[in-house]
């Protein structure tokens, strides 16, 4: 697939602004708990840098309030961050033809909204590598920014969830899977992942029922695709 000319840094930023939209209170909740866990602001902010994970920093807060062991708190987020393995396999296939250093700072940029945009968008072309970084900084700045917000603000919002802004996250990953259904094969694919991850988190496989579901969804999407190659060939 050729990489596309008509892309820049700053066509990056306007495809990200939807998804900033939905992280920035997201991430202003984020800072919220943590001070009420006892983190200070440069703890709160240097997580949001290198965790990058809206559902990993929330339980590892969570943990933390709670006293648990580190080891237990590392071991939780690595669970639930494994998917970011799959993202970045995913996107190795269109990206192999740049160097090892720039593939690896594309991967830590690489969230659930960040890797939905690139792979609807890598299905058509490759953009310009400075529209790519635009996305993902774009991201990654609005995810470190709100919790800034909301560390500092702490004082004047007594009930933050009455305010409903953590239903922000959830709205932009449905916005994001529904943007992905093009077909009524896709359509097929993306419900039996649901119900996959149902299944599972009701069997008590927490943290480990979002792998599940890619993988299997993953395999039965495949098998699909090469038994439809096979039938036209």
């Amino acid at each position: 697939m050729q990489q596309a000319g008509n892309y820049s840094f700053s066509t990056g930023i306007k495809m990200a602004l939807p998804v900033v939209i939905g992280y920035i209170p997201v991430s202003f909740t984020f800072g919220i708990i943590a001070r009420e866990v006892g983190l200070n602001l440069f703890q709160t902010v240097l997580m949001s840098l290198l965790v990058f994970a809206g559902a990993a920093q929330f339980i590892a807060v969570s943990m933390l309030g709670s006293a648990q062991p580190i080891l237990a708190i590392v071991a939780v987020t690595f669970i639930v961050n494994l998917r970011h393995l799959l993202y970045s396999a995913a996107m190795s296939t269109y990206l192999r033809h740049l160097p090892l250093l720039k593939r690896f700072l594309f991967g830590v940029e690489l969230s659930d909204s960040t890797f939905a945009l690139h792979s609807a968008q890598f299905t058509k072309e490759v953009p310009a590598l400075s529209h790519l970084f635009g996305v993902n900084l774009t991201v990654h700045m609005a995810w470190s920014l709100g919790p800034i917000l909301g560390y500092l603000a702490i004082g004047l919002i007594s009930n933050v969830h009455a305010l409903g802004i953590d239903f922000a996250l959830p709205a932009v990953c449905v916005f994001l899977a529904l943007k992905q259904i093009n077909s009524r094969w896709t359509l097929f694919i993306g419900c039996r992942a649901a119900t996959i991850a149902v299944v599972a988190s009701s069997f008590g496989l927490q943290n480990w029922e979002i792998i599940l579901a890619i993988v299997c969804a993953a395999t039965v999407g495949l098998g699909g695709e090469l038994w439809k190659q096979r039938r036209s060939s």
